[in-house]
């Protein structure tokens, strides 16, 4: 379980844009983007002083809770994506493709979000 801020919505994860001179277009990861991704790694660096944590391999389940405070503010969904997109990047998965099940819910997280990654448990 580690707690991090509020993770940025899908629709402002990445951004366009265009030259009038030449005409040409790009897509760029937004600076709100890149300020949380750089918050949550001196969350997960915190976490890490406490002790070691293991990555997982393989199919994994997600819970993630977001903070009562947004509610009604905020789209649930529209948080997962930059969250397991920042803990494949943070070496806590190999895959966001191998989610299993997500849990997304409102309830208390101290610093916006409280994202919780298991071992999928999967019968034969």
């Amino acid at each position: 379980m580690i707690d991090l801020p509020l993770p940025t919505s899908t629709n402002r994860i990445w951004r366009r844009g265009h030259s009038r001179r030449t005409g040409r277009t790009w897509t760029y990861l937004s600076t709100s983007y890149q300020t949380w991704k750089t918050k949550a790694d001196d969350a997960l660096r915190e976490l890490k002083a406490t002790g070691p944590i293991e990555r997982i391999s393989g199919p994994f389940d997600v819970h993630l809770v977001i903070s009562k405070a947004k509610r009604f503010k905020t789209d649930l969904d529209n948080r997962t994506k930059a969250a397991l997109d920042w803990a494949t990047q943070a070496g806590l998965i190999d895959d966001d493709k191998f989610q299993n099940r997500v849990v997304i819910e409102w309830g208390r997280a101290p610093k916006g979000a409280r994202l919780t990654l298991t071992e999928a448990q999967i019968d034969p």
